[in-house]
């Protein structure tokens, strides 16, 4: 796993996903419980990472990279 970040019992993570054929790799967002249970994607392809709750919990903020630099996504 490369970065998570947990508010009340949900867990958010970025975990690397594969190397594509030009050797970029992957990385996705996933929400979880505390107990590992009700896993989902947040994200589905590209580079996503340093996700973190906003304070309220409401929202997930993170990094995103592409070929034209970094910016902040949100969820």
């Amino acid at each position: 796993n490369n970065s998570c970040d947990v508010f009340g019992k949900r867990v958010v993570y970025s975990s690397r996903e594969k190397e594509s054929s030009f050797g970029r790799t992957t990385f996705n967002l996933y929400l979880t419980r505390l107990d590992g249970s009700g896993v989902r994607p947040l994200t589905a392809g590209g580079v996503n990472q340093f996700p973190r709750f906003s304070p309220d919990g409401n929202t997930v903020l993170y990094l995103k990279r592409d070929e034209n630099g970094t910016s902040v996504g949100y969820i």
